[in-house]
């Protein structure tokens, strides 16, 4: 399990400052203690990714092991992979989200 204070290659990072705050990405570098290199693939691709104060990230549980793969074995990852990843992401975030509604209006009463 990674450690959750320490960014990891291919780990998902919430933006929590900036114009792009609120977006998902993927780190795909990492520059130092303190700075990242962010990418989702789309708006911002992975030959030209962001470099971000890991201070103004908030660094998530998931990391996707195919793009940290990818990452470590050639140095970079294919947009669509980025893409991908933050899809996948996504999706199990509302899955969670509905179940979490779904339980909720469940009262126990009858």
């Amino acid at each position: 399990m990674p450690h959750p204070t320490r960014p990891h290659l291919g780990q998902i990072v919430l933006v929590t400052q900036g114009k792009e705050a609120g977006n998902y990405c993927v780190i795909v570098g990492i520059h130092g203690p303190k700075f990242v290199l962010l990418a989702d693939g789309a708006k911002r691709k992975s030959d030209a990714p962001k470099h971000k104060n890991i201070a103004h990230v908030q660094l998530l549980a998931h990391i996707d092991e195919a793009v940290a793969m990818k990452l470590e074995q050639q140095g970079q990852v294919q947009n669509a992979l980025l893409r991908c990843s933050l899809n996948r992401f996504k999706r199990s975030l509302e899955h969670i989200y509905e179940e979490a509604k779904r339980g909720s209006d469940l009262s126990g009463e009858r």
